[in-house]
């Protein structure tokens, strides 16, 4: 019996050892005197903030083990898909305050398992159709504080599981319709930009799902368009946060928050014309 029990733990040992031995193996790939790691319950955190990366290709990744990449702060300018191929088991990838003008259709799409993914502090002018062609797992997208003025329709397909889409201050003037349908939204930041209206058919309608919506400092329009805006805001505060609507124009209304206007006030009926 003896015998048994020695060759059992022998095994197990073995065993033990062959799942370690790969993680440190992973580690000393990883990290080199670019990037600092750790790793957690199997998780790889790799750190490689201000470290004047300018090329992906700088950076030893594990060919196996999930990883957090944090490229903040660095001197990427241009994203390919062949070097991002590399990163299919990235979970998160901070992108933010590096100089990226712009992102080609289905450059993220090896990215599978992407669940966070900061493109925030660049210099985007546009989000494209198919820009996030592939993550089919992502939940959280941050593209603040870039320079985006277009969205073109479809920049959002198939992110059937995104949750949270942070926008703020850009220069966005219009959202095209349906650009939301079928991602089920629950926050959603469009602070700061010059947005004059939210239409409820092909917009609103789609986002029922909200539990915060931001929307100050826009160059809000309070006329009969925005009325839509103004009865579904009516019909959601009970159940969601929505941030205040202040009018930029017509004159009369500058400054006033939209919550406080009466529907006649936006929509007047029309004075009929004597004759």
């Amino acid at each position: 019996m003896l015998p048994c029990i020695v060759f059992l733990c022998s095994f197990f040992a073995a065993a033990c050892f062959q799942d370690i031995q790969p993680s440190k193996a992973f580690l000393s790939e990883s990290c080199d005197s670019l990037c600092t790691c750790e790793e957690k319950d199997g998780i790889l955190y790799l750190n490689c903030e201000e470290r004047n990366i300018s090329k992906i290709s700088q950076i030893k990744v594990p060919s196996a083990l999930p990883f957090h990449l944090n490229l903040y702060k660095n001197d990427l300018v241009e994203l390919c898909a062949e070097d991002l191929e590399g990163l299919k088991n990235a979970v998160s990838l901070h992108l933010g305050a590096n100089s990226i003008q712009e992102l080609e259709p289905g450059v993220f799409s090896a990215l599978g398992s992407l669940k966070k993914l900061h493109i925030n502090s660049n210099f985007l002018v546009m989000l494209k159709e198919d820009t996030f062609h592939g993550l089919v797992n992502l939940e959280f997208l941050q593209a603040d504080t870039n320079f985006i003025r277009v969205v073109e329709p479809g920049a959002f397909n198939k992110l059937i599981r995104l949750k949270v889409l942070i926008l703020n201050d850009n220069t966005i003037k219009f959202l095209p319709s349906n650009i939301f349908r079928f991602v089920p939204l629950t926050h959603l930041d469009l602070r700061g930009n010059q947005l004059q209206t939210l239409p409820y058919v092909g917009f609103l309608e789609h986002i029922g799902r909200i539990m915060e919506l931001l929307l100050e400092d826009n160059d809000w329009m309070c006329d009969c368009e925005i009325l839509h805006l103004k009865i579904w805001m009516e019909n959601m505060r009970a159940q969601s946060a929505i941030g205040e609507v202040v009018c930029s124009s017509p004159h009369h209304l500058r400054g006033t928050i939209l919550a406080k206007i009466k529907r006649d006030v936006l929509c007047a009926p029309l004075t009929p014309i004597s004759t």
